[in-house]
């Protein structure tokens, strides 16, 4: 795949505009609508890889918080909780960027833990 999106991104790039010098004006049509394409696809793929990377980012967090929610009601800990999932939820603030959630919901997890951390205090 790498080969293929160097070709893309660079080798025919070049061609066009090696083209462009020639008299086929076929090749310089071809070789410019491929240009086109291929970094119209490579724009394309980066987003879905971008996609995947926040995915895994918000997922980690809440597989996190969740199994920090869960070991710390089989403990017993109600009251903890409820008092972390209110400094949590206090300290979060949604937005299109990637916040620091990771950091506030691993900090959670280790105050219900019996560990302190500073962090979304």
């Amino acid at each position: 795949m790498i080969p293929f999106l160097l070709l893309l991104a660079f080798v025919v790039p070049f061609a066009w505009f090696l083209a462009e010098f020639q008299n086929r004006r076929w090749l310089r049509i071809l070789l410019g609508i491929s240009s086109l394409f291929g970094i119209f696809f490579i724009g394309a793929l980066l987003d879905a890889v971008r996609g995947l990377n926040a995915n895994t980012y918000y997922s980690t967090a809440n597989e996190e918080l969740i199994k920090a929610t869960r070991v710390a009601l089989e403990s017993g800990k109600v009251d903890e909780v409820i008092v972390e999932l209110k400094r949590l939820d206090n300290a979060h603030e949604p937005t299109y960027e990637r916040p620091h959630y990771q950091e506030l919901v691993s900090a959670y997890a280790q105050k219900l833990a019996g560990k302190q951390s500073n962090v979304g205090d």
